[in-house]
């Protein structure tokens, strides 16, 4: 079995939440890293063609990360998504809208998880959903 997880190639949304609502603070380019999902759906492509694998089930589900303030997400983003450029108005916009209203910072993106089956060699896999 073959677990595949990746986010879909789209901006996440940073959001603010404070009481009943939402606010956005915006969207960071992700751009860079959504070529890299793209890439690595096609070669995942190829091996369902081939007969390698063969896909299960599949779903897109929303993801909603937190984070402990601006200084945590931004350190994420060093850590983890060095590729993806950190816009100073969209830290502004954030920290302006966390000091305003006391909200908590979380990042939504929508996710791709797939389960696929290993298959003998030698048999043809056929995709379900």
């Amino acid at each position: 079995m073959l677990l595949d997880i990746h986010p879909e190639p789209e901006d996440a949304h940073v959001e603010v939440h404070a009481g009943d609502g939402i606010l956005i603070a915006g969207r960071p380019d992700q751009s860079a890293y959504h070529e890299n999902v793209r890439v690595a759906r096609t070669e995942l492509g190829k091996i369902i063609r081939e007969g390698v694998f063969a896909l299960e089930e599949s779903t897109v589900f929303e993801l909603l990360d937190p984070f402990e303030g601006l200084d945590d997400w931004l350190e994420y983003m060093r850590d983890y998504e060095s590729n993806v450029p950190l816009d100073p108005a969209l830290a502004a916009r954030t920290r302006e809208l966390l000091d305003r209203t006391g909200g908590r910072l979380k990042v939504r993106l929508r996710v791709w998880g797939s389960r696929l089956r290993r298959l003998e060699p030698g048999i043809a896999g056929t995709a379900t959903q």
